[in-house]
């Protein structure tokens, strides 16, 4: 699984060029005069509409995910990722509806860059060092299990941008950069396992329009804790149950890479 999401790693970045970053909603052709575009001006409106960007008066919905097919080498590596990592891999009986590519802006990339070096810096001041802390931040796959409600139909067309409904859980995490009330005060939960928390995630799903999804995400543990509640100080996460569960604090620590949405 290792040796996939290296290739993975190489060839799909997890990060969005220039040119796939703005998706127009509807643009005003009609009669319109030039004006003195003030940077700072458009800058602010960027940060002030997280869903949404205002780029010389109009505004633009925000492309955040390139959508997979059937059949893609990359989205054939990801499928095989979700499935051997799964608690019963033999069984396999989720069925994948869509993959995922999460588009992530420089800004999102370059902050969890900067934590990894943050981490490295902390892990070569330490008497007794951490060689995986040192390397590279101690980088882990793993998986966050939520819900998405933008999907629930088959027919609907490639999910590219995020949604607005409340109750989606991928768009908002995403949105959010892994900060929610829930998350500030919980930690945020990782699994090294695809389907660990199935039975929390149907409670959720049941009779609601909504997909079981997990978000694939590339994650800097940095100096693991034994236990949740066993002296936590100094460590940049938290593991429980031989490492099934990471609980981090910080949500510069999570780059969000793909999403597989199943049945």
């Amino acid at each position: 699984m290792y040796a996939l999401w290296v290739f993975l790693k190489q060839n799909m970045n997890c990060s969005a060029r220039s040119a796939d970053v703005f998706q127009p909603e509807k643009l005003d052709t009609g009669n319109h005069s030039f004006r003195k575009i003030n940077p700072a001006r458009e800058l602010h409106a960027v940060k002030e509409h997280p869903s949404y960007d205002v780029i010389f008066g109009q505004k633009l919905k925000r492309e955040r995910f390139s959508e997979l097919d059937k059949g893609d080498t990359s989205r054939n590596i990801v499928e095989m990722i979700f499935r051997s990592a799964s608690m019963n891999p033999e069984k396999q009986n989720k069925k994948i509806e869509r993959v995922l590519k999460v588009m992530n802006s420089p800004e999102i990339l370059q902050r969890f860059e900067e934590y990894r070096e943050t981490v490295k810096k902390r892990a070569r001041g330490l008497c007794k060092r951490n060689p995986r802390s040192m390397v590279d931040g101690n980088e882990l796959l793993m998986f966050y299990e939520t819900s998405m409600n933008c999907c629930c139909s088959r027919k609907a067309p490639k999910i590219l941008a995020l949604c607005e409904n409340h109750i989606c859980g991928v768009c908002r995490i995403i949105q959010s950069g892994f900060e929610t009330e829930e998350t500030k005060t919980n930690g945020i939960q990782m699994s090294a396992i695809s389907d660990a928390s199935d039975d929390e995630v149907a409670s959720v799903v049941k009779g609601k329009k909504v997909k079981r999804a997990v978000v694939v995400c590339r994650v800097i543990a940095g100096r693991v804790a034994g236990m949740v509640g066993g002296g936590e100080e100094g460590f940049d996460s938290v593991r429980s149950g031989q490492l099934v569960h990471l609980f981090l604090r910080n949500p510069s620590a999570v780059l969000p890479c793909f999403v597989i949405v199943c049945s």
